[in-house]
């Protein structure tokens, strides 16, 4: 089958999902979608033999349980991309068109990754004129799941030419930040850091023991295991500058860091963790 074809076969499946059933028939849908009664007809004999619609009343045709969840898989995922097409500059029609065809091809990956991306322009228009909120009022608006965020750690006392932590590189990018029932916790995962030692000579190598976050005055340890440091969404503070797509939304706190290479237990060190949405 032609992907043409298969975008009318799914345009028929959603006309009778979004449509009264007194104008799921032939006559309705070949005026409705421009198209012939003869290829509409050869999209309901597909649709039936696949189990999607039921023909037993050739005048009222009708879809089964199982047309009825896939016509509500494929709208979500139609809805879903329209959204974000219109968001990122692309004009209705067009949007439209082309979302067919991400609906009928894209894999459930590449949907939960656009799905992510969606929630994250709903967070920008929900606080769209709000400079500052909480890290809770985040949690308590996003919808639950996981998500990834860019992030970077900067030093707190910048040198020349040098704003970024070395403990940046302690941790693999993206982060990731979990939500649930108005929840939410940001999850970093430690991974070995290499170094030059002006003092050894040579290439060191360590890795994060120990994080600790400030929150309400003073610094708390932040829960650290299989190699994942834990914090909580409301410990930081965000903020949202910008309008439309230029606008940026970003969450600080500071965190005080502390290594180890081999035995040896590194000075513990202040840095600014930035969340980026």
């Amino acid at each position: 089958m032609s992907a043409e074809s298969e975008v009318l076969q799914l345009r028929v499946l959603l006309w009778f999902l979004n449509t009264p059933p007194e104008d799921c028939n032939v006559t309705a849908l070949s005026k409705a979608l421009n198209k012939e009664k003869y290829q509409i007809s050869r999209q309901l004999q597909q649709l039936e033999k696949d189990g999607l619609i039921n023909r037993e009343d050739t005048r009222h045709p009708c879809l089964t349980q199982y047309g009825m969840e896939r016509g509500m898989y494929y709208k979500e995922r139609l809805d879903l991309t329209i959204s974000h097409l219109v968001y990122e500059g692309v004009d209705l029609e067009h949007a439209r068109n082309d979302a067919y065809y991400w609906a009928l091809y894209n894999s459930d990956k590449t949907m939960e990754v656009i799905k992510a991306m969606d929630e994250k322009c709903q967070i920008k228009n929900y606080f769209r004129g709000k400079d500052k909120f909480t890290g809770r009022e985040l949690a308590e608006t996003i919808r639950d799941g996981v998500y990834q965020l860019q992030f970077i750690i900067n030093r707190e006392h910048s040198k020349v030419g040098k704003t970024v932590s070395m403990s940046n590189s302690a941790f693999d990018h993206p982060c990731v930040l979990a939500v649930k029932e108005g929840t939410g916790t940001v999850q970093l995962h430690s991974v070995p850091i290499k170094a030059f030692s002006p003092f050894a000579r040579t290439l060191i190598e360590g890795k994060a023991k120990s994080v600790k976050y400030f929150q309400d005055g003073m610094y708390h340890q932040a829960e650290f295991g299989a190699d994942v440091v834990v914090i909580p969404l409301e410990a930081f503070q965000f903020y949202s500058n910008g309008t439309g797509t230029d606008q940026i939304i970003y969450g600080s706190l500071m965190m005080k860091l502390q290594a180890s290479v081999g035995n040896v237990h590194m000075p513990e060190s202040k840095a600014i963790l930035t969340l980026i949405l």
